[in-house]
């Protein structure tokens, strides 16, 4: 052990020697041999260290008389040094799988870690004890310890998504917190950390779920809330009506339908079917709304424009006998609708009828006539012609006009 001399009556350390003089009071021995050797020693000891037989946690002096020639009576003292005060500081606890950083505060000069490291900070990747013993510059030892413990929030997370497209009733649901110290708090994308543990009212599309701990340490899930398919319904291209037309309309959904509703000004024969007949022509919209089996709806519309007039198309020429030309016929069609060309006749100039035609004719049919009379092609020239239409019901209309005949 270091030995340092104490100062006594004489301003330097060192070890004195003078003639014995009589020790009174406490002094085990009251009478000494007057050729008594006095002997002052001084040690430096750290706390806690053996030294002479004994661990001292204070300054102490000693007396120790020893018998011989001369007598020596020893005068010891010990001064116990400070140890090193410190505390380790840094991270306790590892947050998932991310290392923790620990180190000793203060300045001293050796470190040595219980895993062999020897800095004044030390990184840890596993839970556990890890232990420090530092020495000071007086070389004197500590040790302390620190207990390095795991966190990784989890819950159960359970999501609902929106029931329609565009809609925002899905839900995310937080529950069965384990692996951190309580309280949680829950963060949704961006938003703050909070109590609460079900997020309502969203949309689809791509979230973020961050879970805290009471330590700090969080954890994240990537959900998704997929977007449902678009329900649409489509009632149909928009329809033209002619007197004594009935027509089906055929509507049809993207998907399977739990219930058709017809909006109509007009006479439907159903208003909750797919495929209803129009039983009455007019100028109108008729909206069509449809549900499918989640509750998600959708709308379309179709126009009905009604026409009251019966369309009769005759060419204002044609070239009899020339069938080469593609143009050798007369041919009287009628346009779409529920109604017949019950009569056709050609005339000349002078009101001489040279075709008649009787067997009613109605769209897609045509009426012709090859330009013969009594087999004779009509010469080049313009005629007449008058038809007779007769609607449904019976309503009778005339119409009348003229074609060329040319070579």
């Amino acid at each position: 052990m270091p030995i340092r001399l104490i100062r006594f009556l004489f301003p330097f350390w060192s070890i004195f020697l003078f003639p014995a003089p009589r020790i009174q009071g406490e002094n085990p021995h009251d009478e000494l041999p007057p050729d008594t050797l006095y002997l002052h020693l001084a040690y430096s000891t750290c706390p806690g260290a053996p030294l002479f037989g004994a661990a001292w946690s204070r300054d102490t002096t000693i007396q120790v008389f020893t018998p011989g020639v001369p007598d020596t009576l020893k005068i010891i003292d010990i001064d116990v040094l400070p140890e090193p005060v410190f505390v380790i500081t840094g991270d306790s606890v590892l947050c998932n799988d991310d290392s923790a950083r620990v180190e000793v505060g203060g300045f001293f000069k050796t470190y040595q870690w219980s895993t062999g490291a020897t800095g004044s900070a030390l990184t840890v990747a596993q839970p556990g004890l890890y232990a420090v013993t530092v020495t000071a510059n007086n070389g004197c030892t500590r040790a302390e310890s620190v207990h390095v413990t795991a966190s990784r929030p989890d819950a159960v997370v359970e999501t609902r998504d929106p029931t329609c497209a565009g809609s925002a009733d899905g839900r995310i649901a937080v529950s069965n917190f384990s692996g951190g110290l309580e309280p949680y708090a829950i963060a949704l994308n961006e938003g703050s950390f909070g109590a609460d543990s079900v997020f309502s009212g969203l949309s689809g599309g791509h979230y973020r779920l961050t879970i805290r701990d009471a330590t700090g340490c969080t954890d994240s899930f990537a959900l998704s809330l997929p977007e449902p398919a678009l329900f649409t319904v489509d009632a149909g291209p928009d329809l033209v009506l002619r007197p004594g037309d009935a027509v089906r309309i055929q509507a049809a959904a993207s998907g399977p339908v739990l219930s058709w509703t017809w909006q109509s000004a007009v006479a439907l024969d159903c208003y909750t079917c797919p495929d209803p007949l129009i039983l009455q022509a007019a100028n109108t919209t008729l909206i069509l709304l449809a549900m499918d089996a989640a509750g998600c709806t959708a709308r379309d519309t179709l126009r009905l424009t009604y026409r009251d007039t019966l369309d009769l198309f005759v060419p204002n020429a044609f070239a009899p006998g020339r069938a080469d030309t593609g143009n050798g016929l007369l041919r009287v069609a009628p346009g779409p609708g529920n109604w017949q060309v019950t009569e056709f006749s050609v005339y000349d100039r002078w009101g001489n009828r040279l075709f008649q035609a009787q067997t009613p004719v109605q769209h897609p049919g045509t009426l012709e006539w090859d330009g013969r009379v009594r087999g004779r092609v009509l010469p080049p020239g313009v005629y007449l012609w008058m038809a007779t239409l007769q609607a449904p019901g019976g309503a009778v209309q005339q119409r009348t006009g003229d074609v060329a005949v040319v070579r």
